[in-house]
């Protein structure tokens, strides 16, 4: 008697009961490192119900029914799985303008029960809104003042303002930004009716990476990066100082064993290095190439640069970003998966990054 398995197809063997292929596993590359355990537990699992059959013998309806049970145990899992792990939202990716019908920086990262905008470019409010309910965000971090960065964040307020003002708002949001320049900090910090502002350089500081385990780059010839440091519901924000035209900061973000670690606009320093450690998920500019390294010096890392960045910290994805419009994203991508050897991601409008 031959034995069919629910990884065949037939119309015949079984009263004419048509048992589908077994459904492809479609994952982005986003979403491999989260998934690879639930795949290698449903093979597993598989393997052992052939086995059994193998053994005992089972019904055409026995079979059946085992073949949805193992789809529906596989969507358990991977449910299971993204149940409070962080989630990044690409919201937009370009600088120092988008390209046409896209956004400038921005970045929506959220659990479970915390949603957190990160950067406010030009165009990224609409894109939120595509992704999530204003109303619903917990924080949002500006890292510096140059436009492609904040220049939204007056449309949040309004929109805020206006949900407050009829009742369909309660809170207000935590908003958290540098001091400087002064006279932009002094507009946001009188954006009362919207946000709590919080000046980050006024955050308590504490000591990266003694404050996150496993840290230290082996021969490090410092022990710590201080960082500027709050606590936004399940997250933890260290904000670290970057090497740019304007003051401003880059974030690593932690959630238990989970981290994420954005530079913002920066040229590469040891802190960024010291600080970025073992991170899950770097989220790293990369402006230009290294032909173009001497306009940058500085001001921006090149797609080289954020390769080695990564191979130097042992991030386990390195997602590039801040993509200036007139380069070819795969050349920056090329030039950094040499750096780094290994495979590099592209920032792209809501593309969805799980960290593990």
């Amino acid at each position: 008697m031959q034995k069919v398995f629910p990884n065949q197809e037939t119309s015949s063997s079984f009263n004419n009961t048509k048992i589908p292929s077994r459904r492809k596993i479609c994952i982005e590359p986003a979403q491999t490192a989260s998934n690879a355990r639930h795949r290698c537990q449903t093979n597993n699992f598989q393997k052992l119900l052939e086995k059994w059959y193998n053994m005992v013998g089972l019904s055409s309806n026995h079979l059946l029914l085992l073949y949805y049970i193992i789809m529906l145990w596989e969507r358990i899992c991977v449910k299971c799985m993204e149940m409070n792990c962080m989630q990044l939202t690409v919201l937009g990716c370009w600088a120092p303008y988008p390209r046409p019908e896209e956004a400038c920086s921005g970045y929506l990262l959220k659990n479970d029960s915390t949603a957190l905008m990160l950067e406010a470019g030009h165009g990224s409010f609409a894109r939120l809104t595509k992704n999530i309910d204003y109303k619903q965000l917990d924080g949002v971090v500006i890292t510096h003042y140059h436009p492609d960065h904040y220049a939204d964040i007056h449309c949040l307020r309004h929109a805020i303002e206006g949900a407050r003002r009829d009742g369909r708002m309660e809170n207000k949001i935590k908003l958290f930004i540098p001091p400087e320049p002064s006279e932009i900090y002094r507009e946001l910090s009188g954006f009362t009716k919207a946000f709590d502002v919080i000046n980050i350089a006024e955050l308590p500081t504490s000591e990266l990476p003694a404050a996150l385990p496993g840290g230290l780059i082996p021969g490090s010839p410092l022990s710590s990066v201080p960082a500027k440091t709050a606590q936004l519901n399940e997250l933890t924000l260290y904000f670290i100082p970057i090497l740019h035209v304007l003051p401003g900061y880059a974030v690593l973000i932690s959630q238990g064993k989970q981290s994420l670690f954005f530079t913002s606009d920066t040229a590469p320093t040891p802190e960024i290095s010291r600080a970025a450690v073992n991170v899950d998920l770097l989220l790293c500019e990369a402006s230009g190439l290294n032909k173009d390294a001497d306009k940058m010096a500085g001001l921006h890392m090149t797609s080289g640069q954020a390769g080695e960045l990564a191979r130097q910290v042992r991030a386990a994805r390195l997602v590039l970003t801040h993509f200036w419009p007139e380069y070819n994203v795969d050349d920056l991508l090329a030039e950094a998966g040499e750096a780094f050897g290994s495979a590099v991601f592209a920032a792209a409008q809501d593309k969805i990054f799980t960290l593990p």
